[in-house]
């Protein structure tokens, strides 16, 4: 982040104010003056308004508006086991309602505001985070939001997470991510992969970081990728790999997966699984699995079936087969994709 501006929140309202200040207990002060609390080890600091500390932060409010002995102390330190640090970051917020900080700084000061319920500065600093966002700095902010259960923002990590899969997968901290989040984000519709070879490859890179401790783990894990949409180049990376050398329990899985039927559409943000777009009445279309749309083709110059077709330098070829004239045909045709052409 490097220096960020401040940010402000929503300033409270003189009615706010007056209420804060009315439910602070000891003795009613002269208009404008302040009730000074000052704070043990802390001599850069200076006095603090108590009404200022309950507006900024709950536990201050519970402080001085229950009754509690602080309430009707004077100027006296202020008894509290807080951290210097984090008093050094509370009480700045409550008389500006800002904060400004470096990503690590902003953690700090979020963990800070969970731990006193300062629920105005927790949400500056969400807010900031959560704009801040990068493939590392996703990590980071799903291992904190699971620490403290705080759902909403674990989701917008998650799902920035899984966007961006491909530079996620390549950060120092991937291989330290816990097998189940792992596992969500390899097993998730939401992933966005250009291959299924990118999750195979994350796969890979976790089960490397740890092999000893980690291949208990490797089936689960492999399991969530989809090797049935992988294409024939991309099964032979896949078998290059030394975890999956055969005969192995790892290759029986890569043989019974490829064999398994399974969703056949890529794996995209923000699409939801579902029947494929209608098919049209010709037989020679091209399925868009992006768009959820199909195209017509070029008819073949001559109707046949139980041919074999490979594809060579960018071409395809339809070798042989049974057509309406002869049972067993030796014509060959060729099929051009850019200009959509037979010859």
């Amino acid at each position: 982040l490097g220096a960020p501006a401040p940010i402000r929140p929503q300033a409270l309202g003189r009615e706010d104010h007056r209420v804060a200040v009315a439910g602070i207990g000891g003795r009613a002060g002269r208009p404008g003056e302040a009730f000074g609390v000052s704070v043990p080890d802390l001599p850069p600091l200076p006095t603090a308004h108590r009404a200022a500390l309950s507006c900024g932060c709950e536990y201050f409010r519970a402080m001085f508006c229950s009754g509690m002995r602080e309430a009707r102390q004077g100027a006296a330190p202020l008894p509290t086991l807080m951290a210097p640090a984090d008093l050094r970051l509370l009480l700045p917020f409550a008389y500006s309602g800002t904060v400004a900080g470096s990503w690590a700084e902003l953690l700090g000061a979020a963990e800070t505001a969970l731990q006193y319920q300062a629920s105005g500065l927790l949400a500056l600093c969400l807010e900031a985070l959560q704009r801040a966002l990068s493939p590392a700095r996703s990590l980071d902010l799903l291992a904190f939001a699971r620490a403290y259960d705080l759902r909403p923002l674990g989701t917008a990590a998650q799902a920035y997470a899984l966007a961006n899969f491909h530079g996620v997968a390549r950060c120092p901290g991937f291989p330290a991510l816990p097998l189940a989040e792992l596992l969500a984000l390899l097993g998730s519709d939401q992933l966005y992969v250009a291959s299924e070879v990118e999750a195979f490859e994350a796969a890979l890179r976790w089960l490397d970081a740890d092999r000893t401790r980690r291949l208990p783990h490797a089936e689960a894990v492999l399991a969530r990728v989809r090797f049935h949409l992988m294409g024939t180049r991309e099964l032979r990376r896949v078998r290059a790999a030394e975890l999956l050398a055969p005969p192995g329990r790892l290759y029986q899985l890569l043989v019974v997966a490829v064999a398994a039927e399974g969703p056949c559409r890529v794996r995209t943000p923000g699409r939801q699984w579902g029947p494929y777009g209608e098919f049209p009445p010709s037989p020679h279309c091209r399925y868009d699995p992006v768009q959820d749309s199909w195209q017509r083709l070029a008819d073949m110059p001559s109707a046949r079936s139980s041919f074999p077709a490979v594809g060579v330098a960018g071409q395809i070829y339809a070798l042989g087969g049974s057509s309406e004239d002869a049972y067993c045909t030796d014509e060959v045709q060729c099929y051009d994709p850019p200009s959509d052409a037979w010859r």
